[in-house]
């Protein structure tokens, strides 16, 4: 716009050529201007590179030989080009700003964004705070199934544990509802996973607006927290303890969260169920067995019963991994005091998209186990997991999600002789079930963003909820691309589901004399498993061993194993 009103003033019209920018080095000489009529082409001499056509310049008025006209044009253009970086530099720092100022809304799932705005729709704000507690009694289903099958897994499991300890032979079938029984769990935690991110997500947003002056929904926002706390304190009453425990500490994290980001903010409290004490917790977990039993049956439980028979008849083709355990764990309960074996197949451990890339632990050695942790690292309880480590002076690994590494710094920064850092996933997202894009994310950029932060790729792996899909899987495919071995459990804790540690504790001991090696899979974003995992590990030491889940890997593949 410049340009054209100096050039409108001096009646010339200019069509620039790419030659200025490309010469902008050049030294410009005195110019020949010869007169020039419409048409003609002016020609500048460089001493760079010879002669360059820069411009045509079209005469509209009368011709002109003064090279005065010439450095005027020169000191427009000089002053037309300053001020368009100026305008680009300022639209970047505009851009910048904006960035920044959005960038905790891309925390937030879009689909969970729309689902929020749908229900702010609503001009009846009483009515949108009862549509969000069906979010929160939605929740509290998926856990009653998750708590219902939890008991029934241990009633199973004790079954196994007193035939062992008798010393009774056990037989194929044995294993089978016990299997079937933790399977089912896993199907009620995904489901539970997925409602838990939506309801926070949610949870969150009415937070933000709520402390936003100015916001169109923060009137209604303002309705709806104080029903949330009305909500969790109504069902401690009604006697749905272990749930609201497991509930309040989600919503207390996010609490935490936001109070960080916004200093002066305005949440509910929810201390009152945060650390309960073991007698708090005993209550909670007689409670709920109670509950649970006298429970009618609902549709997520038929959800969940419709999901293991379709995964049950396809268990080869989408959950391998499931399939290779049960037949070692087979193997290691029928004979549990084999001699280790001699490597077989199995035993080649290497990055592989087959059985050769998948550790269960198994066929670890009689008597030896690895410590595992998954999900964090946490602002708050992974510290206590190290703190266990270090004063039982033994070491684990920690499987943790690369959207917490890079937010949660400290412990993923720290090389440790306490602790060997791995991958868990992205967000923990179901795998099987996601397309390219989510699998690169979850794979691929996982590891990349893992990296920036630990210094070092991770060489090991482990696929939320064990599903990595069947043998030669694109998932498979993807981590073994990556150089990682996928790392399984033989024991779970429940230490997800469960909040009393006492029962945690008693549910893992079982299964460790039982099957007498392998992995034990604890997580360290959970309160109980702080207490839990430390009771375990000093059990452990009664009577076995506890070595690191790389050493253990080299013990079955003859060779060294680094991990970072």
């Amino acid at each position: 716009m410049f340009l054209q009103l100096v050039f409108s003033y001096l009646n010339i019209n200019t069509i620039c050529r790419p030659g200025l920018m490309a010469n902008s080095k050049a030294v410009i000489k005195r110019p020949g201007i010869k007169s020039i009529s419409k048409a003609r082409i002016v020609t500048f001499s460089s001493a760079a590179n010879g002669p360059i056509n820069m411009c045509y310049l079209y005469k509209i008025h009368k011709t002109t030989r003064s090279f005065f006209l010439m450095r005027i044009i020169k000191i427009s253009l000089a002053f037309a080009l300053l001020f368009t970086f100026s305008c680009q530099s300022w639209k970047k720092q505009d851009d910048v700003r904006t960035t920044a100022s959005t960038q905790s809304e891309e925390e937030i799932a879009p689909e969970n964004v729309q689902t929020f705005e749908r229900l702010m729709a609503n001009p009846d704000d009483s009515e949108k705070s009862r549509n969000f507690a069906k979010f929160l009694d939605r929740q509290k289903n998926f856990f009653d199934a998750g708590e219902q099958l939890m008991f029934e897994f241990d009633e199973k499991l004790d079954v196994l544990y007193k035939k062992t300890q008798k010393g009774e032979q056990l037989a194929d079938g044995d294993t089978d509802e016990l299997e079937k029984t933790r399977f089912q769990n896993y199907i009620a935690w995904e489901f539970s996973d997925r409602n838990l991110h939506e309801m926070l997500d949610l949870y969150s947003l009415a937070l933000k607006h709520a402390n936003t002056e100015g916001s169109p929904y923060q009137k209604s926002c303002k309705w709806i927290i104080p029903n949330v706390k009305k909500w969790v304190d109504e069902a401690w009453k009604k006697g749905d303890k272990s749930a609201v425990i497991t509930l309040a500490s989600h919503l207390n994290d996010v609490n935490v969260k936001f109070q960080a980001e916004q200093v002066n903010a305005i949440t509910p409290s929810f201390k009152a169920y945060i650390n309960p004490s073991q007698a708090m917790l005993t209550e909670a977990y007689n409670r709920s067995k109670w509950l649970v039993n006298n429970r009618p049956k609902t549709h997520l439980d038929s959800l969940i019963e419709k999901r293991w028979s379709e995964d049950f008849t396809n268990r080869q083709k989408d959950f391998e991994d499931f399939r290779i355990q049960q037949k070692d764990l087979k193997d290691t309960l029928i004979n549990p005091r084999n001699d280790f074996r001699t490597p077989q197949a199995l035993d080649v451990l290497e990055p592989s998209a087959d059985g050769k890339g998948t550790v269960t632990g198994n066929r670890f050695p009689p008597g030896k186990w690895a410590m595992t942790f998954d999900d964090g690292p946490h602002p708050t309880y992974t510290q206590g997991m190290v703190n266990n480590l270090k004063n039982n002076g033994i070491h684990g690994t920690f499987f943790w999600q690369t959207q917490n590494v890079v937010q949660y710094t400290t412990f993923p920064k720290q090389k440790s002789d306490l602790y060997s850092r791995a991958c868990h996933s992205y967000t923990h997202a179901n795998l099987p079930k996601l397309g390219a894009v989510g699998l690169d994310k979850e794979i691929n950029q996982a590891v990349n963003d893992f990296a920036k932060v630990v210094g070092e790729k991770p060489t090991l792996y482990r696929c939320p909820y064990g599903a990595c899909g069947s043998n030669g899987s694109v998932i498979r495919q993807m981590i073994a691309k990556q150089n990682m071995l996928q790392i399984s459990w033989n024991v779970d804790t429940l230490d997800w589901q469960d909040k009393n540690p006492d029962s945690i504790f008693d549910r893992t001991k079982k299964q460790i004399d039982t099957l007498g090696r392998g992995i034990i899979l604890f997580h360290d974003v959970h309160p109980q498993s702080i207490v839990a995992s430390d009771k375990v590990i000093k059990y452990l030491k009664t009577k076995y061993t506890i070595a690191p889940l790389n050493k253990l890997i080299e013990e079955s593949r003859g060779k060294p194993y680094y991990t970072p």
